[in-house]
């Protein structure tokens, strides 16, 4: 099987900006893992409410047709993951059983062999079940022929469905990321696989590993420009995971030259920057009013000998973004000029998390009313979908993407 990107290219990934038409882009629709745990359980599943599935499916379908209709090639994850296991052999099938099940911490060795010598003997051949088990999780049912029981022994990947997160595709590169959230972390494992061996994509260079010590997520890492990755310092990534990928970097085939950490507000609902800043357009920013006091900025040199963050003082966002830019921002505010409850209100149903389907053209919910008019004041085309239901485990369309390939500017 050979699966080629645009024009043949040997790069799987291509992604120099947030902005650029964006032409292949990587998604999951949200499935029955949703359902696979008990509501009261929902926060440690790091969930806003309980979702009805199946309107979160129709406003997750309506999401993609606007992307296809506006020319976006769309993958869905499970189809990657599925076509990789049905391509690697019996033996590497078999180690990812292992570490997938060892990550799951079961109380004893014998449950871990259990459920593996389940999943072997069901699924070595049949790529469509392994995939819908792991995401879905295993119930005690399903190991126990004496019970009827629906308590799950692995627990749903429940989140899967923001794609943003557990990987992240900029330059030519991608990292396989460290989640911060034990929970979340067999994610990045099902990712590694497809990224190791899927023809797509198995040649890409990597520059992060899930197996580092310091949790780096995607929703933190934006290639702005060329020269510039930007990263957020936020509740799942810290300055030493920046600097370690600083240094990653530097030894990588890529043309970005330097690294710009924004500091934003360590909120576990708004968890990542692009709840709180994201770039829309050439010279257009959606930001919320309520980081403004947590802004810091630091600055990395990937030329230089040493990889150190160098703070920078007294600045401002917007002469820091007019830095890396080279002209000057600007800066719209969630809710635009209206109250602090609106503001409020509309940050945190992630009023700034849109995805850019090519300049000053963005696709998100429209629940955030006030915030998409302020967008259209400002020049900017808001294909806006229902997504009340999809909200709640905590994203918007830009969480709920990974762009693997845009255009340049």
């Amino acid at each position: 099987m050979k699966i080629l990107t645009p024009n043949s290219n040997k790069h799987a990934v291509h992604v120099y900006s947030e902005i650029g038409n964006l032409k292949e882009v990587i998604v999951q629709k949200p499935g029955d893992e949703l359902r696979n745990f008990d509501v009261g359980d929902r926060q440690s599943f790091l969930m806003d409410g309980d979702i009805d599935v199946v309107q979160a499916r129709k406003e997750h379908d309506r999401f993609v047709n606007i992307l296809k209709k506006n020319g976006v090639k769309v993958y869905y994850f499970n189809d990657l993951f599925c076509e990789t296991w049905d391509l690697i052999s019996d033996d590497d099938k078999i180690r990812f059983i292992n570490k997938f099940v060892n990550e799951t911490k079961q109380p004893s060795k014998e449950l871990c062999e259990k459920i593996k010598n389940y999943l072997i003997v069901n699924f070595l051949k049949n790529a469509k079940g392994i995939t819908k088990v792991l995401i879905e999780g295993i119930q005690s049912k399903d190991l126990y022929e004496t019970t009827s029981n629906r308590v799950y022994i692995t627990k749903p990947l429940a989140n899967i469905y923001f794609q943003r997160d557990n990987y992240s595709c900029f330059g030519d590169c991608v990292s396989i990321n460290k989640m911060k959230y034990l929970i979340r972390q067999r994610e990045s494992l099902l990712s590694e696989l497809v990224w190791k061996f899927h023809p797509k994509f198995s040649q890409t260079q990597q520059v992060y590993s899930r197996n580092e010590s310091l949790s780096i997520e995607g929703g933190d890492i934006f290639p702005y420009t060329k020269d510039t990755l930007v990263i957020g310092i936020s509740q799942r990534t810290s300055l030493r995971a920046a600097l370690l990928l600083a240094k990653n970097l530097k030894s990588a085939k890529t043309e970005f030259k330097q690294i710009v950490c924004i500091n934003v507000p360590k909120a576990a609902r708004l968890m990542h920057l692009d709840t709180w800043l994201t770039m829309l357009d050439t010279n257009k920013f959606l930001y919320s009013p309520v980081a403004v006091k947590s802004f810091k900025f630091w600055k990395i040199s990937l030329k230089s000998k040493t990889i150190t963050a160098k703070i920078l003082n007294k600045v401002s966002l917007s002469e820091v973004l007019e830095e890396i830019i080279g002209c000057k921002p600007i800066l719209i505010p969630v809710a635009g000029n209206n109250s602090q409850l609106d503001i409020n209100r509309e940050t945190k149903y992630d009023g700034t998390n849109f995805l850019v389907i090519r300049p000053g053209v963005v696709v998100g919910f429209d629940r955030n009313r006030e915030t998409i008019k302020a967008l259209k004041a400002a020049g900017i085309t808001v294909l806006g979908f229902e997504g009340d239901e999809l909200s709640l485990g905590e994203g918007n369309a830009r969480c709920m993407s990974m762009p693997i390939w845009r255009e340049d500017i």
